[in-house]
């Protein structure tokens, strides 16, 4: 995931492999996060960004593993993506090495999970989208026009997929309900999400940050983007980000320049990640202290998101000196809280 300055954002999530898909080497196929970065390099709006993603997809094809340094080995996946600018949201989703449909959506609330969501709004597909699932027996032309959700669902997921849809849309319908939503609502869903284990992944693979973005439709507002940049948000600090003159993120998420991926685990973390692991480690422990430091990062963050606020709807451009180093002064206090 992540985003870039012209307020193009990008996430991904991953979803099993179809049971019988017949996959290729994985030598000189691209990742995931390797389609996430050439989008955000090369894009200034979310078509762009997709158009970026769809070439480089049908050109080379999506590795299976999705893993840097895995070649050919491990576990098999999928990917969705979620691309999103100021004004539209493409849903991206490749089934198999270089099987895609998209889904514009210019209204209300969307979600990508571990599994496809795509049905029969297709917008924009690969040419044998459809050939493709009748060849390999997951769709027949008497069923007629292809429902991309039901034909490249894996048994598996497809048992457990009515729960976690229902569970999604309840959480939508709430959102919803509330008719403005604010940054504060979407964190609280963000953390729902993970307590409620609505978006899993195999325990070996944790996601290593979250993020939520705001997209002002208006362009004289700046787009501001907030990480964890740690695991868990239900146990982190989201931090906010602006893309401005000077911008920083700091050394405490800087990896090391001399990782080597044969090197040991804590070679390949950064300042704030280590300090995070070590205090999930004192809350399993039920540290009461851990637990009051929660307690105070979340009202660090209420008050940064107040903050933060009042500094998007009165900014001024020529003056980045009160955001060009936001990020980096939360992330250091949190270190310090740790």
């Amino acid at each position: 995931m992540g985003a870039n300055e012209n307020g193009v954002c990008i996430g991904c999530t991953f979803q099993p492999r179809l049971e019988g898909d017949m996959f290729e080497s994985d030598r000189g196929k691209l990742l995931s996060t390797d389609l996430v970065r050439l989008g955000l390099e090369r894009s200034t709006c979310s078509r762009e960004a997709l158009d970026v993603i769809v070439t480089l997809l049908e050109k080379h094809g999506l590795a299976a593993n999705n893993f840097e340094g895995i070649v050919d080995g491990g576990d098999r996946f999928c990917t969705s993506f979620l691309i999103s600018d100021r004004h539209d949201t493409w849903v991206l989703e490749v089934v198999t090495g270089k099987q895609w449909a998209a889904e514009h959506v210019t209204h209300g609330v969307k979600w990508i999970a571990n599994f496809p969501t795509i049905k029969t709004k297709i917008d924009l597909a690969s040419k044998d989208c459809q050939s493709y699932a009748i060849q390999n027996n997951w769709w027949s032309d008497e069923q007629g026009e292809i429902d991309f959700a039901m034909a490249y669902s894996s048994s598996a997921v497809r048992e457990a997929k009515e729960s976690f849809v229902l569970h999604y849309d309840n959480l939508v319908n709430g959102l919803q309900k509330r008719g403005n939503i604010c940054s504060k609502d979407v964190l609280e869903a963000v953390r729902m999400i993970e307590v409620g284990g609505l978006c899993s992944s195999p325990e070996k693979y944790i996601p290593v940050s979250s993020q939520m973005s705001v997209l002002p439709a208006s362009s004289d507002s700046p787009c501001c983007h907030w990480f964890t940049a740690t695991p868990f948000p239900s146990k982190s600090l989201f931090k906010p980000f602006i893309f401005c003159k000077n911008a920083s993120v700091g050394n405490e998420v800087t990896f090391p320049t001399h990782l080597d991926h044969s090197a040991a685990k804590s070679d390949g973390e950064h300042a704030l990640y280590t300090a995070h692991r070590e205090f999930l480690e004192r809350l399993k422990q039920q540290d009461a202290k851990a637990d009051h430091v929660l307690q105070q990062l979340r009202e660090l963050e209420a008050n940064c998101l107040q903050d933060v606020d009042d500094i998007m709807q009165n900014y001024d451009p020529s003056d980045s000196s009160k955001v060009s180093a936001i990020f980096s002064h939360i992330a250091n206090l949190e270190v310090n809280f740790y």
